[in-house]
């Protein structure tokens, strides 16, 4: 059963946090839920952060900018939405995009002691190790060009 494999992300929000819904999830949901309130340590989860659930940070933002590209109905909403789910879930590639955008984010929140950052943050984060990536690249062709120049000029002067 999906169920048995599927992890609930709870947001922690004050409406959101009764004893009764944390119940709900520990019988649902055993072991296998993030949040506030969870009974495990280490699946705690700040409320109110958006930035690190991948339902807010692209899920809601895509998904609207499909249905509402053009005026509409209230007829053809629920096409809308259901065209917008499909046409997202058949882009190649967009879930590592967004598997990709998550580590980033989480990489930045890290680094901010799980203090606030912005998408600049994350943005920065993402360039500063794409540059250390080619410094290292740069240095290890220039180490096996300074290498294999050294070993040329060895083998002729014997």
């Amino acid at each position: 059963m999906l169920r048995n494999r599927m992890w609930f992300m709870h947001d922690g929000a004050p409406p959101h946090f009764s004893l009764a819904v944390r119940q709900f999830l520990n019988r649902k949901f055993a072991n296998r839920w993030i949040g506030r309130g969870t009974q495990r340590p280490n699946h705690l989860w700040p409320a109110r952060s958006p930035d690190l659930n991948p339902v807010d940070f692209f899920l809601w933002g895509q998904l609207n900018s499909l249905v509402y590209a053009t005026p509409i109905q209230n007829e053809d909403l629920r096409n809308r939405i259901i065209d917008g789910c499909e046409r997202i879930r058949n882009t190649p590639g967009i879930f590592e995009r967004v598997r990709q955008s998550m580590e980033r984010r989480v990489e930045a929140c890290i680094m901010a002691a799980g203090g606030h950052f912005s998408a600049v943050t994350v943005m920065l984060l993402f360039f500063f190790l794409v540059t250390i990536f080619f410094f290292v690249i740069i240095f290890l062709f220039g180490y096996y060009c300074f290498s294999f120049v050294s070993f040329a000029i060895t083998q002729t002067v014997l």
